[in-house]
Order: structure tokens, then sequence, then C-alpha cells
């Protein structure tokens, strides 16, 4: 009689435990990702003192919709969670944008106050590229 308490104790313990990994499997909502996407501004600025303005610029583009994150400053390293973009060199100024979906990421890219800070910085700048990365995202 021990022996079959103790046979179905175990069995009601087992489904228990299993049933307990399982429900961490259940179906989720779609996620778009585990880290941000992220649209980075390098600059090689005509005067370096101008990197001050660069970055209070860039900090106003938080404004635009989709925007959750800046940071500015030199190349943007593994500080910021991100290898260097490769086209940057030691001395250029960066602004890395966090944007949470890729429709976020074409709003920044059609919204006037992109396109202005893009344009002010241009005529500013030697060079002034832009750089999309990060997660594919589901819609």
């Amino acid at each position: 009689m021990v022996r079959v308490v103790s046979a179905s104790l175990a069995k009601v313990l087992f489904l228990g435990v299993l049933w307990a990994l399982l429900a961490g499997c259940a179906s989720r909502p779609r996620t778009i990702g585990y880290a941000p996407l992220r649209h980075v501004v390098i600059a090689q600025l005509n005067d370096p003192s101008d990197a001050r303005d660069f970055s209070t610029d860039a900090g106003s583009l938080l404004g635009v919709p989709g925007v959750v994150n800046v940071i500015t400053g030199p190349v943007i390293g593994p500080e910021v969670g991100a290898a260097a973009p490769p086209e940057a060199i030691p001395g250029d100024n960066a602004v890395q944008l966090d944007v949470s979906t890729m429709a976020h990421l074409h709003e920044l890219n059609a919204s006037p106050a992109y396109a202005g800070f893009i344009a002010k910085w241009r005529a500013r700048s030697r060079s002034l590229k832009t750089l999309s990365f990060g997660p594919h995202c589901e819609e």
C-alpha cells in the first residue's frame, strides 16, 4: 500500500513539475525584439567646438515619434551597447537614436525635425553619414 501511495505521489509531483515547466513555454504575444533599433548619425564636424551644440540639437529629437533614447558623443562604442560602425573614425561625433519599431524609424526619417537636424549639421560637417542597425522587427 505504501508503495502504491508513494508511486502515485511521485506521479502527481512529476506532473506538477512538468506543468510548471510547460507553463513557462505558453504562447505569448509577439515581441518586437530584445534590443532597440538604432539609427546612428556620424558627423565629422568642421569645428570640433560645435560638438556641444550637436549634442544639444540631438536631444531635441526626443520629441520625434518613436525616439526613446538619444546618446551623443565621440564614436559610439561598446559602452552604449553597440560596436562602433566601421565607417566611424576617431574624432567623429555620433548620435544614437533608439527607435521602438520599423514604423517609428520610417516616421523619424520623414519628420521635419529630423530633416532639419540633418540639413543643419550636414552644412557644418566635413562628412555626415547615417546608419540603421538592430534586430529585425515584427510589426
